[in-house]
């Protein structure tokens, strides 16, 4: 994309097709919310697409965040429902740990993941 934060790219291993698109999300909710339904043109199409990357968001606060303000972080995620409902994309890791609390952000000054 013109703002560098989405990076496709279709690969094949001469019998299937697929493709992976890396995203950097942005970190104000509302452009957030407008950056994933932006993302429909990148993983339509009919190979089976692995969407990856930053998606500064918390999908679920219950097992997605420690401490802080509950409600910071969430902006976007209801779009980012609706497009991995829209394409049959699924969370495979959290698929696979349903209720796993693993972070790959946290603030050790304060607790907060």
């Amino acid at each position: 994309d013109d703002d560098g934060r989405v990076v496709c790219i279709v690969l094949s291993d001469g019998s299937r097709v697929f493709k992976i698109c890396n995203i950097y999300a942005p970190n104000v909710a509302a452009e957030r919310s407008r950056f994933f339904k932006g993302l429909n043109k990148y993983v339509s199409g009919d190979e089976p697409v692995v969407l990856c990357g930053d998606f500064n968001c918390v999908e679920n606060v219950a097992v997605d965040k420690r401490g802080g303000n509950p409600l910071l972080g969430t902006g976007g995620s209801i779009a980012l429902r609706q497009l991995c409902s829209d394409f049959e994309l699924i969370d495979s890791w959290r698929q696979q740990n349903p209720h796993s609390t693993v972070f790959t952000w946290r603030q050790p000054s304060s607790g907060v993941a």
